[in-house]
């Protein structure tokens, strides 16, 4: 995945600036192994759906009214910390952290 065109796809897909598309993109290439084939998918267009322990990217995308690469960062939050996957089902997002 080359970093630059990974950055511009997300700075168009989040409307974000072209600063944090970067670090958007550096992190998606340090990504949880189980995530690997879902960033790729993406980065060719596609939305592959992925779920673990009962949350799915469709889940994360719903409830924290997200694009699908923030679903993916989110995710791999989650795999990254796997102690935090049992509660997300019934997590509700604060203000601040709506609209991302």
């Amino acid at each position: 995945m080359k970093l630059s065109k990974a950055a511009e796809k997300i700075a168009d897909e989040t409307g974000t600036d072209m600063e944090t598309a970067e670090t958007m993109a550096r992190q998606l290439q340090n990504m949880h192994p189980d995530l690997m084939n879902a960033v790729e998918a993406w980065y060719q267009g596609n939305e592959m759906q992925f779920e673990t322990h009962g949350v799915s990217l469709s889940m994360i995308r719903e409830k924290e009214h997200c694009t699908h690469v923030q679903a993916l960062l989110r995710m791999n939050l989650l795999l990254n910390r796997p102690q935090l996957l049992p509660g997300y089902p019934s997590w509700v997002p604060g203000n601040k952290d709506r609209g991302r």
